[in-house]
């Protein structure tokens, strides 16, 4: 069924996906705020919001929040990330209406009780030392903090530990006053419920009603400035040495067809014939894997490019992923590699729209990060129109860049310094 999007009066906009099929309701409420958003002394107090909204609300206080989840059978979580945050829940149909209440509760009001905010400020504290145990975490962090220096989306998302500890009640408070109000939401719904219910559900929750002019959904402009470094770090007890480089792409370069990205993306990593797979895989045994991922943001796209190797092997493995850029930049992909990602990208569509969820969350991203609405139909329309020369066209566009190149090794040392 089509994908239905409503703007309500207070300014929320409702998007619902109708699956008859399903058994759940699934419910993402998505604020347009994320770390790039905070202040200087306010890094990571969206994440900080984020753990404290599961900590009750004026309604449902304490631990009655999770206990009455949990009594439905209701799974649900949240997710804090540069550019916005998302709050999840999913339950049996018979109890969508209620699961909803609580989410809707727990966004709109907060409690953060001081002695209760204590707890979870040592929890992410945990937290954050966990990311220092991950080296993909620390060697991501560091490529976004040297490439975009002084600048609020450099930032680790977590935030810092003498910020956190300075966080207060007040502080939370406020935060949610200026950054949680409806024009800034945007409430998804998908699984075995319909549009009218779904806005009847948001205009009961958020006390609003249909507005009388739908108006199509904007995005706030954003900038920043990419700054492409080579940078190390040191962990002496790690074994293997991690890179991470970053390219960053101008929305007016990708945003008119994101699907030529996707699947360039797959051009470069994620199968076993993807081109870089094949190179430092399985031809030359460099790695165990070797991953990239697209990042959407309000001005430009950040396609992420990560793998590990042997410390000797870094040089050889950075070079070899250059190339490998360079290559399609010049060349392009061949006509078979085009119908293999095809498949490849209906494989990861049909895949998502089978989990309600999924769904949910990424009609959230979309509207929030692009103001549109996407749709299993949609998007293998899209894919199946894509053609050869829109995806060179994105290849061309990504070797333009220089991307940043982070590394994270037990001596500190590249391979670099010698090249």
């Amino acid at each position: 069924m089509p994908v239905q999007s409503t703007l309500m009066e207070n300014g929320l906009r409702v998007v619902t996906e109708t699956q008859p099929h399903q058994d759940t309701v699934a419910f993402s409420i998505g604020v347009g705020v994320g770390s790039r958003d905070e202040g200087k002394h306010e890094a990571g107090i969206s994440h900080f919001v984020e753990h404290m909204l599961f900590r009750g609300s004026k309604n449902h206080p304490g631990a009655e929040l999770e206990t009455l989840f949990a009594r439905m059978a209701a799974t649900h979580n949240a997710c804090t990330s540069r550019e916005f945050t998302i709050y999840s829940a999913e339950a049996l149909s018979s109890y969508a209406g209620e699961c909803f209440g609580l989410l809707a509760d727990m966004v709109q009001h907060p409690v953060f009780d001081p002695a209760t905010l204590a707890i979870e400020r040592k929890v992410i504290l945990e937290e954050m030392r966990d990311y220092r145990d991950m080296p993909d975490e620390v060697v991501s962090e560091q490529a976004y903090r040297a490439s975009f220096p002084k600048q609020a989306l450099g930032r680790d998302i977590i935030g810092k530990t003498a910020t956190l500890k300075k966080c207060t009640a007040e502080d939370l408070h406020a935060f949610v006053k200026k950054h949680y109000r409806p024009d800034n939401m945007v409430v998804t719904m998908a699984g075995n419920i319909t549009h009218e219910q779904s806005v009847a559900w948001v205009a009961e929750h958020f006390h609003t009603k249909v507005a009388q002019v739908q108006k199509p959904a904007a995005v706030p402009s954003a900038s920043s400035t990419f700054q492409p470094v080579k940078i190390k770090g040191k962990k002496p007890w790690l074994e293997q040495s991690y890179c991470h480089i970053l390219y960053t792409l101008p929305n007016e370069e990708v945003a008119a067809n994101p699907t030529a990205l996707a699947v360039y993306d797959h051009v470069l990593t994620g199968t076993t014939i993807s081109r870089l797979d094949q190179k430092v895989r399985e031809q030359l045994g460099l790695v165990y894997g070797i991953h990239s991922e697209i990042e959407r943001g309000r001005e430009h796209c950040r396609l992420e490019i990560s793998a590990s190797t042997s410390p000797r092997n870094m040089k050889v493995l950075t070079k070899l992923v250059d190339e490998a850029v360079a290559e399609l930049g010049k060349r392009g992909i061949t006509q078979q590699e085009l119908a293999d990602m095809k498949n490849q990208a209906c494989m990861q569509v049909a895949k998502l729209y089978q989990d309600p969820t999924e769904v949910a969350d990424t009609h959230c991203e979309t509207m929030l990060v692009s103001g549109r609405t996407a749709s299993k139909e949609a998007d293998l329309r899209a894919i199946d129109e894509l053609t050869l020369e829109q995806v060179n066209q994105v290849a061309r566009s990504v070797a333009r860049h220089t991307p940043s190149i982070s590394l994270l090794s037990r001596s500190g040392k590249s391979g670099w310094e010698k090249q």
